[in-house]
C-alpha cells in the first residue's frame, strides 16, 4: 500500500524534535491532565491549560497536539499499555463523554 499523493499525512509529527519542545509538551500534558481531572474535560478551555503549562505562547497546543483532540488523544495515550495497541482514531469521538448532546453521560449506566 503506498502514500497517496496529497493526501494529509496521518500521524504528524507535532513540535516534540528538540529538548525544548518535548518539554514544552510534557508541562502541557501535564497540566491538561490535572485540569481534565480536577474540573473535567468540557470544564477546561485550551487557554486555561496553556496558562496552567506556563506557556505564553497562544498558539502552543495547536502547534504540539493539532486541536482539543489531539490533545485529548495525546493524555490518553500516556497511559495506554506500550504493547504496540492503540485506541482507535474515532474513540473520543464514540465515547459517551463525546455524545453528551444525545443525552449520554459517562459513566454510562
Amino acid at each position: 500500500m503506498g502514500v497517496v499523493p496529497g493526501a494529509p499525512d496521518p500521524e504528524p509529527d507535532r513540535g516534540a524534535t528538540t529538548a525544548r519542545g518535548r518539554s514544552t509538551q510534557a508541562r502541557l500534558l501535564d497540566a491538561a491532565e490535572t485540569m481534565f481531572l480536577e474540573r473535567g474535560v468540557d470544564n477546561v478551555s485550551l487557554s486555561q491549560i496553556r496558562i496552567a503549562a506556563g506557556q505564553r505562547n497562544p498558539s502552543a497546543i495547536q502547534f504540539h497536539f493539532g486541536d482539543r483532540m489531539g490533545l485529548l488523544r495525546a493524555v490518553s495515550e500516556r497511559h495506554m499499555p506500550q504493547s504496540g495497541r492503540r485506541a482507535p482514531s474515532d474513540a473520543f469521538a464514540t465515547s459517551p463523554i463525546r455524545r453528551r448532546d444525545r443525552g449520554c453521560w459517562w459513566p454510562p449506566s
